[in-house]
């Protein structure tokens, strides 16, 4: 019988495409790069999409109470995006409203193992602090987090 479990075993990893897009990716390969597209790393490997990959999209869906507009908007190919950066010890995905980028707009923070997200979201002037599954209105002139105009800042 241990001949059978290891044959189901190895056909369950090669059909698996679900465990093959959990396995645990370094979010800072992605620096850089538009949070839609494709990445190849400097060894030829060859990544999807930050936006697509299940772990981000778990962690992303967890930061906000469930139906929560800023999810549906941070997961959504439309809309301008900046390229993904790096502040301090998170990985940094900006995006905004397609024409109406000044009112609503977006940053999503991820751990750099995608093990967790926060979202803070500017909504026509009221910005908007979501993480662990709960939100709350952040004060008066409170700014969500914004890209450094440096390229070396992000590093830091």
């Amino acid at each position: 019988m241990p001949g059978r479990q290891i044959t189901l075993i190895a056909l369950l990893g090669i059909g698996s495409t679900g465990a093959l897009a959990a396995t645990p990716v370094d979010l800072d390969l992605y620096v850089g790069a538009y949070p839609w597209e494709e990445v190849t790393t400097a060894g030829g490997r060859h990544l999807p999409p930050l936006l697509t990959l299940k772990t981000v999209r778990a962690a992303i869906r967890a930061a906000a109470p469930a139906g929560t507009d800023v999810v549906r908007r941070a997961l959504d190919p439309d809309g301008p995006r900046t390229p993904v950066y790096r502040l301090k010890d998170r990985i940094h995905s900006w995006g905004c409203e397609t024409h109406n980028c000044g009112a609503n707009n977006w940053v999503v923070i991820l751990a750099p193992d995608a093990s967790a997200a926060e979202i803070c979201h500017q909504d026509a002037g009221q910005v908007f602090w979501y993480g662990n599954g709960t939100g709350r209105e952040m004060p008066e002139g409170f700014a969500c987090p914004d890209k450094p105009d440096e390229p070396e800042a992000a590093a830091n």
